[in-house]
């Protein structure tokens, strides 16, 4: 299962969500490239960057191809995030 998550905090301040990412380190700044941002697994343990680009570039094919390629496809997009 792929879970992207929250990708902004609005609202700095009197914002529990952001203070909590603050002090974790979880934050970066506004207009960061997508693959310079640590990705965590379920276990709190940073993800492979070799993964991480992997899957941002299954992500991209399917955002950019989605509409024509996932028309067709007859299974879940599970399944598709498989099969790519």
């Amino acid at each position: 299962m792929l879970e992207l998550g929250a990708q902004w905090v609005h609202g700095e301040v009197g914002n529990v969500v952001c203070s909590m990412a603050r002090k974790y380190g979880l934050l970066t700044a506004s207009g960061t490239e997508i693959l310079e941002t640590p990705y965590i697994d379920s276990t709190g343990k940073i993800v492979d960057q070799e993964v991480s680009e992997k899957m941002i570039g299954i992500l991209s094919l399917i955002h950019d191809s989605g509409h024509t390629v996932l028309k067709e496809f007859k299974g879940s997009l599970g399944d598709y995030y498989n099969a790519v």
